[in-house]
């Protein structure tokens, strides 16, 4: 604080700090210094301002943001923050993860490189405008591939800011098993009706023939 108040009494200007009433609590201030020109001997003309009250929800808000960071950056799901540009302005591990970056490192990106082509080109109001209910998209990783997503954003005002919550789920896995449980439906559904050819048909190849035409006709498979 001394070499504070010796800048301001050469510069003037504003500095915080923190004193003690006489009672011992902390109080915490402004204190605007403009210096003044008394015939010889220069003066400096300073105003307290009591900032406690906004220091206290400085701290708090800090506090609340740090466990709000610590809540996004554990959590499975992927999480990004945006601004009203489409620029990330927070995101934690699990997105990183799913769009092929270190963590952190996509900071600053706009949402729009996550997406295919004919996204890129539209301006990020109508991007987010788009992206405001629950859809599934293709997303676009680091390295190019593409892969099916499940995207939900919701909007929120911090302060004067607003701010949007993208929580991004990578449906690779479940696309797959249901791809798996598709094959299986089918081919239950060749073995269950080849299995009463059996008994009706008299070659092997005739035998053949009529389970190809069942594959294609009622399970939809294609020769």
């Amino acid at each position: 604080l001394c070499e504070r108040w010796s800048s301001l009494a050469s510069d003037g200007g504003c500095v915080t700090a923190v004193l003690h009433r006489l009672d011992g609590s902390e109080l915490s201030v402004e204190i605007h210094c403009s210096r003044v020109d008394w015939g010889e001997r220069p003066l400096l003309f300073c105003v307290l301002r009591d900032v406690s009250e906004r220091a206290r929800t400085e701290t708090l808000l800090a506090q609340a943001t740090e466990r709000y960071g610590n809540v996004v950056r554990q959590l499975v799901d992927g999480v990004v923050v945006t601004d009203a540009d489409g620029r990330i302005r927070e995101i934690n591990d699990a997105a990183s993860a799913i769009f092929g970056y270190a963590p952190g490192e996509a900071v600053g990106m706009s949402v729009a490189e996550w997406l295919p082509r004919p996204y890129r080109n539209r301006r990020s109001t109508v991007l987010l405008q788009l992206l405001r209910r629950r859809r599934d998209f293709e997303g676009v990783r680091r390295d190019g591939s593409r892969f099916p997503m499940e995207l939900a954003i919701s909007e929120m005002t911090l302060g004067s800011q607003r701010l949007y919550t993208g929580i991004v789920r990578d449906l690779t896995e479940r696309h797959d098993h249901e791809a798996r449980v598709m094959r299986l439906t089918r081919m239950k559904a060749i073995s269950m009706n080849v299995g009463t050819l059996v008994s009706r048909v008299r070659t092997r190849d005739e035998l053949f023939s009529e389970a190809c035409r069942i594959g294609v006709e009622q399970v939809g498979f294609a020769l």
